[in-house]
């Protein structure tokens, strides 16, 4: 058996494109080698500089706390000066903010290199109510958001009040004693040099807080702060509907079973009945403050909007 060796002879053209893919093939592959090398430096001096002091946390900027005590938001979050950017849990530090009463929501970002940036958004009050004593014995207030939260408390002692130009209406007063004639154009609460709990053991930090005018709810709150003031659920619904003409004329605002009642300036009351249509309720009483003669009115009912109804002092003069 004989073996023939054939010499095949290949064209110079196809051996060049032969030749210049392999050249090409190397080319990409430095190409890689050397990429890969520097996102390896990158990634290793990155990862360096995490754990410096170059990109530690050095600043921390608080905004939208304009009631309460920034030192209570970073206290709450967890942070801290000198910790590795790179290693903060964000999410943990919101989570821990939003623990407090008065905190809606928070959001919590890097800002690179140094600084951390929490944007808080304050619970709003839309009503104040009595709520339980505190750890000494004094009566106290909370503020109550718009979904019956209670989310701070203060002693009613810390309570500064400066009373509105209001109506003049005959009756009784009934109002909470802790609330007695509390009928605010402006709420300014201190709790600077005040007998508070925080106080005995060195902890107090003074509070000063202006809110405007607030419609109080006459039932008290016996819960924790934090808590949701259920009972006051019929008369958040009269806080919503009541417009800014009418609060001045509010005394405060008690509820009896499902059925809400207005206590007016002077003591008369309004009746709004049950928790609906209270938009119309206040429409219907609007009309009768505007067109009425309101000489020994003693109350007032709209709880059937369509039909109100006035009775006065029986002892009232008999031409009106």
């Amino acid at each position: 058996m004989t073996t023939a060796t054939v010499n095949a002879k290949i064209n110079p053209k196809i051996q060049a494109r032969r030749v210049e893919i392999l050249r090409s093939q190397g080319r990409r592959r430095r190409r890689i080698i050397l990429i890969s090398a520097v996102a390896v430096s990158l990634i290793a001096t990155a990862w360096w500089l995490s754990g410096t002091e170059a990109l530690d946390v050095d600043q921390f900027e608080i905004s939208g706390v304009s009631r309460f005590q920034v030192s209570e938001v970073l206290e709450a979050s967890k942070l801290q000066e000198g910790v590795p950017m790179i290693s903060l849990d964000t999410k943990e530090a919101a989570k821990g903010v939003e623990s407090l009463p008065w905190v809606e929501s928070v959001e919590v970002n890097r800002r690179w290199p140094n600084q951390v940036t929490l944007n808080v958004t304050e619970r709003n009050a839309v009503a104040i109510a009595p709520t339980k004593q505190d750890q000494i014995g004094q009566d106290q207030i909370g503020l109550v958001d718009a979904f019956g939260y209670v989310f701070a408390e203060f002693p009613a002692s810390a309570v500064t009040i400066e009373p509105t130009r209001s109506p003049d209406l005959t009756g009784l007063a009934t109002a909470h004693p802790a609330l007695a004639n509390v009928k605010l154009s402006t709420i300014t609460i201190s709790t600077a040099n005040l007998p508070t709990p925080e106080a005995a053991t060195g902890n107090s930090s003074a509070i000063q807080i202006t809110l405007p005018d607030l419609p109080v709810i006459d039932v008290a709150y016996t819960g924790e702060l934090g808590g949701t003031h259920v009972d006051a659920s019929p008369a958040l619904s009269a806080v919503a509907a009541l417009p800014m003409d009418l609060n001045s004329w509010v005394s405060s605002i008690s509820v009896n079973g499902n059925s809400v009642r207005l206590n007016m300036v002077g003591g008369a009351q309004t009746e709004l009945g049950n928790a609906v249509l209270m938009d119309h309720k206040m429409t219907a009483l609007r009309s009768i403050l505007a067109n009425v003669d309101l000489q020994c009115v003693t109350q007032i009912d709209v709880s059937m909007a369509d039909s109100p109804t006035v009775r006065r002092h029986p002892n009232c003069p008999t031409n009106l």
